[in-house]
């Protein structure tokens, strides 16, 4: 369960950046992610954004030949207007050696068959692109029905490294005190309806901001981080590999 659509749009109005960041840090990492991602892509590349739901990461690609894609079956209420190609993430319909970049954010969960998808994302890469991923550990269940995994960053580095890629970096998204800063946020979107709004301003305050802002500071103490939120990971397809056939 999460902060409806009206709770989120005042929070984004209303608190500064660096509050909403340790608020929702896992948000923060994607962000960092994404920038990187923007950073290291050259005018003219194609960014591939698999799952790309309401396009939100295109801005930062407005340099490069960015396609969206996504089944557009995953949230009700989005709107997939703006995705370029809608499309099966286990059979992508691109040549191969055709992308430079795929960012991947969030959606391996939501594939049946996670390790047939980051394969597809290995064959429609360029020798020397990248795939720049973002996967839930310590999380809710969203999406529903198309909600089927979570991933350990061991788990994660074997289905890459079997899709022939190689493994750049895979990093935990903080640790114990940040999943329950994000619990706690979650425990004040229990009372968004009926009269159980009349407790929610005192129930946000402490559950959905200072608890959280506690948690973030205090995730230092968590050396290990195997309480993650997620991990962000970065892969390779080395300049080395040999061209991959087409798979359509």
């Amino acid at each position: 369960m999460q902060l409806d659509a009206g709770a989120q749009r005042f929070a984004r109005r209303v608190f500064p950046r660096w509050l909403l960041e340790r608020i929702d840090p896992f948000q923060a990492g994607i962000d960092s992610l994404v920038t990187r991602a923007s950073n290291e892509t050259d005018p003219g590349m194609v960014v591939l954004d698999a799952g790309a739901g309401e396009s939100r990461h295109a801005p930062w690609f407005a340099h490069a030949r960015y396609i969206a894609l996504d089944r557009c079956i995953g949230d009700p209420l989005w709107d997939y207007a703006s995705v370029d190609v809608c499309a099966d993430l286990l059979r992508l319909p691109f040549a191969a050696g055709s992308v430079d970049r795929v960012l991947c954010v969030v959606t391996l969960e939501h594939l049946a068959d996670p390790a047939a998808a980051v394969i597809e994302f290995a064959r429609v890469m360029k020798p020397g692109g990248r795939l720049y991923l973002v996967t839930p550990l310590m999380w809710e269940e969203h999406q529903a029905p198309y909600d089927y995994f979570r991933f350990t960053r061991w788990g994660l580095r074997d289905l890459l490294q079997r899709a022939g890629l190689e493994v750049s970096s895979i990093e935990p998204v903080g640790g114990f005190f940040w999943m329950i800063g994000r619990r706690c946020v979650h425990l004040a979107s229990f009372f968004q309806s009926s009269w159980k709004w009349i407790l929610f301003p005192l129930v946000g305050l402490i559950a959905g901001v200072l608890v959280p802002l506690l948690c973030y500071y205090l995730d230092s103490m968590d050396p290990t981080k195997a309480h993650t939120l997620g991990h962000v990971g970065v892969a390779v397809r080395r300049l080395s590999d040999p061209p991959l056939s087409d798979s359509l």
